[in-house]
């Protein structure tokens, strides 16, 4: 029995152009018509349910379905490639494509009530710095902005403009952003709005903060990280083979392990003739087929 009759590559990892290896946030603003992060229905047929994911959603679902405490921020740390754009992109299209986000939900037999008047503000800094995040908000509301403001506006000025406007803050590269304001004292601004923000998400579900950042050690992770928050450090590396053979294959999730056991047990025999095989290698063989 051939892998092909198994498992069925998905059309890009045999095409020239190949696989889709780099998540950018950037792309949904570009005039790369095909690109991926654009296209809700491909991104989300792409995308693996790991259990940070999941724990991501059932944060979600408590936040806006039910009267329990919940957390107004996802801290998502980890260094590039670990899945921090991946996620936020996750998070964008939930609330921007429905129809797209209700069937992945119901493939995977999920759960996430989101606000259908939710207002989603994204940016990721490594592409548009920013001097005052509190200016840019309020210029993507089309709110009127404070001239010649000497402090970042405070939690009850900011209730004030919203007028019952429910935000959601998707920040990609947060870090970054703040690193390369240079003066100090605009620098600290910008943390404590940020801080502002993340803790009447604590109060109140009228603002939702989403950051990725690639430590708590520097800013602004140093200052968020006090705040109650979900925080993802995508260290649940069991998921990671899933996530592999998902982005492969397209029916990696149906198959049928009894029909790939004997190919396993062939490659099994054939190594005991050698050595000794231990049975946690066996499970991982089948978990991970058709990789050895």
């Amino acid at each position: 029995m051939s892998y092909s009759d198994l498992l069925k590559p998905r059309p890009e990892v045999l095409s020239d152009q190949g696989i889709d290896g780099i998540i950018d946030l950037a792309n949904l603003f570009s005039k790369k018509k095909k690109a991926l992060e654009k296209d809700a229905e491909r991104f989300f047929a792409l995308t693996y349910p790991t259990g940070d994911i999941r724990r991501v959603l059932e944060e979600l679902d408590r936040r806006f379905s039910t009267e329990k405490t919940s957390s107004g921020l996802f801290l998502f740390e980890g260094l590039k490639g670990t899945g921090k754009s991946h996620l936020l992109l996750l998070i964008y299209h939930l609330l921007q494509n429905r129809k797209a986000s209700a069937a992945w939900l119901r493939k995977h037999n999920l759960q996430c009530t989101l606000p259908e008047d939710a207002t989603v503000v994204l940016n990721k800094f490594t592409d548009l710095p920013l001097v005052s995040i509190w200016d840019f908000i309020l210029e993507k509301l089309d709110l009127p902005r404070k001239e010649k403001q000497l402090v970042q506006p405070s939690q009850p000025e900011v209730e004030k403009i919203l007028a019952g406007k429910r935000l959601i803050l998707i920040l990609d590269e947060l870090e970054q952003g703040i690193r390369v304001i240079n003066d100090p004292t605009i620098r600290d601004q910008n943390l404590a709005f940020l801080q502002m923000l993340s803790e009447w998400g604590n109060r109140s579900d009228q603002v939702t903060l989403f950051a990725s950042i690639y430590s708590v050690e520097e800013e602004p992770g140093a200052t968020l990280k006090r705040v109650p928050c979900c925080r993802v450090r995508f260290t649940q590396f069991e998921d990671r083979e899933r996530v592999v053979l998902h982005r492969i294959f397209q029916n990696a999730d149906e198959l049928d392990q009894s029909k790939a056991g004997s190919v396993v047990e062939s490659y099994v025999n054939v190594w005991r003739r050698q050595a000794s095989v231990p049975d946690t290698l066996v499970s991982n063989f089948r978990n991970s087929y058709p990789f050895t």
